[in-house]
């Protein structure tokens, strides 16, 4: 019985693509995310992961090397603050499913690229 329920557990494991995530994981935005603009933020910068070698991985396997080698290639591309939107949707991403408990263990670090610009308002009243 348990060698059974071992083999379960991993065909599930084998399964959890991180493409095939998606639906999931806007469903969970889509109800717990009340601001539309946030909503688009993580739907926008979902793209060009799942579009990418990540996006065919196996969400258990997605390693710290792999979040690196996929930002340092995607920031030829494009500019720093697209690629930091794409690694916060994925942070967001993967949290959400180990707290479902669809991943188990340590989750890969994922540090933001430099370069991003920011803007500071000032409140003149």
């Amino acid at each position: 019985m348990l060698a059974e329920q071992g083999n379960v557990a991993l065909r599930r494991s084998e399964r959890l693509i991180l493409a095939h995530f998606e639906t999931r994981f806007f469903a969970y935005i889509d109800q717990n995310v009340a601001a539309p603009k946030t909503r688009a933020y993580y739907k926008t910068h979902w793209i060009p992961l799942r579009d990418s070698r990540l996006g065919n991985m196996n969400m258990s396997n997605i390693g710290s090397k792999d979040i690196h080698d996929w930002s340092v290639a995607r920031a030829k591309n494009v500019g720093a603050s697209s690629v930091n939107g794409s690694l916060r949707t994925l942070r967001r991403a993967l949290r959400i499913a180990h707290d479902w408990g669809v991943l188990h263990g340590d989750l890969p670090k994922i540090k933001v690229i430099k370069g991003e610009h920011k803007r500071e308002f000032v409140d003149r009243k």
